[in-house]
C-alpha cells in the first residue's frame, strides 16, 4: 500500500496554514500548531526540513515566527511530499533499475514507471495558492471541497482511451 508519512500529513497542513496568510507575513509557532493540530514537538521537527529545503522562512526569537519563504503559487504538493518522504517510488526496481535484474524484460516495469508518473503528474498540478484559495479545500483542515472539482492529469488506459476527471 502507497502511504505518505505523518511527518508529509503534518509538513502539508503547516504549509497550508502558512499559504492562507498574506505573502512575507509570519505567524508565531504557537499559533500554527493549534491551528493545524500538529504536536510542537513535532512541529519543531519538520520545520527544520522545511527551511533546509527553502520553503519555509524562520525568524528565531523567544516566539519563533515562520512565513513561506517561496510564493504560494509556485510551491507545489509534490515538493513538500518529497521534502517529508523523499523521491515518490513505488517499488525497488522503479527507483534504482540496477536492482533487479529482470527490468529490462519485465512487463510490468512500464506499469510502475508509469503509475510514478502520474501521481507525481497529480502532485506537482496543484499549488499551495490553489489548496488555501477561497473555494478549494478548507485550509483549516475538514478537508471537504466546497469549489469545482479539479481534473486530474490522466494517462491512456489499456484500452487507448483516456480516464475521467475527478
Amino acid at each position: 500500500m502507497m502511504r505518505l508519512s505523518k511527518t508529509v500529513d503534518y509538513m502539508v497542513r503547516c504549509v497550508l496554514f502558512l499559504a492562507t496568510h498574506e505573502p512575507g507575513t509570519t505567524v508565531d509557532r504557537r499559533a500554527i500548531v493549534e491551528a493545524t493540530g500538529v504536536p510542537d514537538l513535532f512541529f519543531r521537527k519538520i520545520v527544520q526540513q522545511l527551511s533546509r529545503a527553502g520553503i519555509v522562512r524562520v525568524t528565531r526569537g523567544p516566539k519563533g515566527q515562520y512565513g513561506l519563504a517561496v510564493s504560494a503559487e509556485e510551491l507545489t504538493l509534490l515538493r513538500v511530499v518529497e521534502v517529508g518522504d523523499g523521491e515518490i517510488c513505488l517499488n525497488e526496481c522503479a527507483m534504482n533499475p540496477g536492482a533487479c535484474s529482470r527490468s529490462r524484460a519485465c512487463p510490468v516495469h512500464p506499469v510502475w514507471h508509469d503509475l510514478r508518473d502520474n501521481v507525481r503528474d497529480a502532485l506537482g498540478a496543484v499549488t499551495f495558492a490553489a489548496l488555501a484559495s477561497p473555494g478549494s479545500r478548507d485550509a483549516k483542515g475538514s478537508g471537504r471541497r466546497t469549489g469545482a472539482a479539479r481534473t486530474v492529469p490522466q494517462r491512456p488506459t489499456d484500452t487507448g482511451r483516456r480516464g475521467a476527471t475527478a
